[in-house]
């Protein structure tokens, strides 16, 4: 869910703003604590899954894309490529589609693997999108190295 948050660009508020509940109700639903099925359902809307997606998370699948968003993906609708070289840093790549909410932006890294979407208004062009994104990709390099270094650290033997 903190992934799925940081790509669309929202706080743990705004999440809680468009589910319509407590913070209370979804911190219990990120411990994986039970909640009613239409909290469940509230916040896979909000973040955009479809249904069932969080019973996926919590079996160690993933979750699924709204039907409007797999569709536009696998068939290319409403989705524009563009190339912004001029704008783009080298091995950069961005990528971007209309939604409900306005257009949501993807901006893959130099480094393989790394990329980050955000949802932003319909009237934001890529240029105006391009610097916030590159700052939450960093924050999410960052993270993943301190994950690396958690993981790689922690891992030692104990003494009896």
């Amino acid at each position: 869910m903190d992934t799925r948050r940081l790509e669309l660009g929202l706080r743990w508020k705004g999440v809680v703003e468009r589910a319509g509940i407590t913070h209370q109700t979804l911190l219990q639903l990120r411990k994986g604590q039970a909640v009613a099925d239409f909290t469940v359902s509230r916040v896979e809307q909000a973040l955009e899954w479809a249904p069932g997606s969080i019973a996926r998370i919590m079996e160690g699948g993933d979750p699924h894309p709204t039907s409007s968003d797999a569709s536009a993906e696998d068939e290319g609708e409403d989705r524009l490529d563009g190339p912004i070289a001029d704008l783009l840093d080298d091995g950069e790549s961005l990528t971007w589609w209309q939604t409900p909410l306005g257009r949501t932006y993807r901006l893959e890294s130099a480094t393989p693997g790394y990329a980050v979407e955000a949802g932003f208004g319909a009237n934001e062009q890529p240029e105006d999108v391009i610097d916030d994104l590159r700052q939450l990709l960093e924050s999410t390099l960052a993270q993943a190295e301190v994950l690396a270094k958690r993981r790689s650290g922690g891992r030692r033997a104990r003494r009896p």
